[in-house]
């Protein structure tokens, strides 16, 4: 993915910094080569890298809430 001096242009005005022309070759060459090389990443296929698919089957193990009267409430609120 060659980057064109428009597109350097459009960066440089992003990040406010102004450029010569001789700057915006330097940084159009090192990010085509940025570029490149993570596209070569995206390529790699890492056998041992752990899937992120959730898993097939889900189960609910949480246990219902259910309100319980506490016979001493007002012993618990003197106590503190």
């Amino acid at each position: 993915m060659a980057l064109t001096i428009s597109e350097i242009d459009h960066l440089a005005k992003l990040t406010r910094i102004s450029l010569t022309n001789e700057e915006k070759e330097l940084f159009r060459t090192q990010l085509d080569s940025i570029l490149e090389y993570a596209g070569h990443i995206r390529e790699v296929h890492d056998t041992t890298a752990v899937s992120s698919h959730p898993p097939k089957s889900l189960e609910d193990i949480s246990e219902s809430d259910s309100i319980v009267q506490f016979s001493d409430a007002d012993g618990l609120v003197a106590a503190v």
